[in-house]
């Protein structure tokens, strides 16, 4: 019976001891698990903390970096102009080639708005203006191409034409003479300044540019013309002499 008692208190103590243990175990780790947590918790907190301004400042980063960053230029594809000038200079030459000077001037105008500044558009315009007797105009457009390129002989001989066309004589052999200082082995320069002193009856003067004409140019029908002036003034003076020593 005593045998008996006995392995039944052992029964007992078996079965009790592992409850007993397990609460002793449980009420001294859970302190100790409690603050471990805690501390994770409170370290995860931080983490997630710095993830997300980590993440706010690459986002404004990469924002101001947009905004900021200098693009390359953009490339639009534009018309060639040189080649449309061209076009228009080519077919302006041909209209006054055609004696055509009143679309000419309408070409040559449109490029003088485009090309302020060149002064063999003017010299072309004005001459067109000059041929349909739009004096004023071609005037002014000769004046600005002068005040552009002063030391132009062409733009002098120019304007000396106008003024012969015009009747100024005078003017128009001091246009000539200024143009002549430039270039005075200019045959077209000699004959124009011949004919303005032929108008004002200088006709030794007018004579002796004839001459330097005429041996400075192949022969042609202007050539003929000028060699019968020339023949007719020698007269002229020769009948002038013979009267003044008379």
């Amino acid at each position: 019976m005593s045998k008996i008692l006995d392995q039944l208190n052992k029964i007992q103590d078996n079965s009790t001891a592992p409850a007993i243990r397990e609460k002793k175990v449980f009420c001294k780790a859970t302190p100790q698990n409690w603050w471990q947590k805690m501390i994770f918790i409170k370290k995860n907190k931080i983490r997630i903390i710095y993830f997300i301004v980590f993440t706010i400042g690459l986002s404004l980063g990469l924002e101001y970096r947009k905004k900021n960053l200098v693009t390359p230029p953009t490339v639009s594809v534009q018309p060639d102009f040189q080649k449309v000038i061209s076009s228009d200079i080519q077919q302006a030459s041909l209209l006054m080639k055609n004696n055509n000077y009143k679309q000419a001037a309408l070409i040559w105008s449109r490029l003088k708005n485009t090309l302020k500044t060149n002064s063999t558009v003017l010299i072309n315009l004005a001459f067109a203006q000059k041929k349909l007797k739009h004096y004023q105009l071609a005037y002014t457009n000769l004046n600005k191409a002068l005040t552009l390129e002063p030391k132009n002989s062409a733009i002098l001989n120019n304007l000396g034409m106008l003024d012969l066309e015009t009747k100024r004589f005078s003017f128009a052999v001091s246009n000539f003479k200024k143009a002549l200082i430039k270039k005075p082995n200019s045959p077209e320069i000699n004959l124009n300044i011949a004919s303005a002193y032929e108008a004002l009856e200088k006709n030794k003067l007018a004579l002796k540019h004839y001459k330097i004409f005429y041996k400075m140019s192949l022969p042609s029908k202007k050539t003929e013309i000028v060699k019968e002036r020339i023949y007719q003034l020698s007269l002229l003076q020769q009948q002038e002499g013979g009267k003044n020593n008379d």
